[in-house]
């Protein structure tokens, strides 16, 4: 890939000793297979009141999260992400008013975070055939993107230098030294997203994680002379 550059030569002022400075800037991708997954699923229940429907969701889950958990690695990450109680309400046909409350719906979220990708399908399996009634979304990610990160701004600042030699040569200049090197707002690596809210099958569904990658931009100034 082609570094962007944007380039400003200063010359030097009339008489005056200012050096000659080049600014360049480059920018590198750098991608991977994604290393960890997570995903988030819901248990719905619904009740006439609100006691009865909350115990009920508590049951499901807990008997989801023992079959869930003895599947896991062990340093999985497992924790509640949200939980909500809320009333249904019958309107009048004419409207107005705050509405007969004809029952409560309960919903209770989990998040799972576990390194290793090659078994999320089979743990999705086992939640939904535990009881699990959505699956709302499922990311792969990387565990540490550091490395990644690293081997981005190191090609993009030799991008950025190669471009300063390029256009220092074309003046038939050299260059120097580098006075500074200033990063670019990196981009985060994109997680890769799986919206699942479909019917859970009886089957685990298939899973194919795509790569993840990670930007990084420099603008690099260097000194040149000839």
């Amino acid at each position: 890939m082609i570094p962007a550059a944007a380039l400003a030569v200063c010359a030097a002022a009339s008489g005056a000793e200012t050096p000659t400075m080049v600014r360049t800037t480059g920018e590198a991708t750098v991608k991977a297979m994604p290393d960890t997954a997570a995903f988030q699923f819901s248990v719905v229940t619904f009740g006439a009141d609100a006691k009865p429907a909350s115990a009920e969701n508590a049951k499901r889950i807990q008997s989801i999260l023992k079959k869930l958990k003895a599947e896991l690695p062990k340093d999985a990450d497992v924790e509640t992400e949200g939980y909500s109680i809320q009333p249904q309400r019958k309107y009048p046909k004419g409207g107005g008013g705050p509405g007969e409350i004809t029952g409560y719906t309960v919903r209770n979220s989990v998040s799972v975070r576990m390194k290793g990708v090659d078994k999320v399908s089979e743990i999705l399996g086992v939640v939904t055939e535990a009881g699990a009634d959505q699956v709302n979304w499922i990311r792969f990610e990387l565990d540490d993107p550091d490395e990644l990160h690293a081997q981005a701004l190191r090609e993009a600042v030799t991008k950025a230098r190669k471009s300063a030699e390029a256009i220092a040569g074309a003046l038939g200049m050299r260059v120097l030294r580098v006075a500074s090197v200033d990063e670019q707002g990196t981009a985060q690596p994109r997680p890769m997203m799986m919206q699942a809210r479909a019917a859970m099958s009886e089957s685990a569904p298939p899973m194919e994680p795509g790569e993840v990658e990670v930007r990084a931009q420099v603008t690099v100034e260097t000194e040149v002379e000839p």
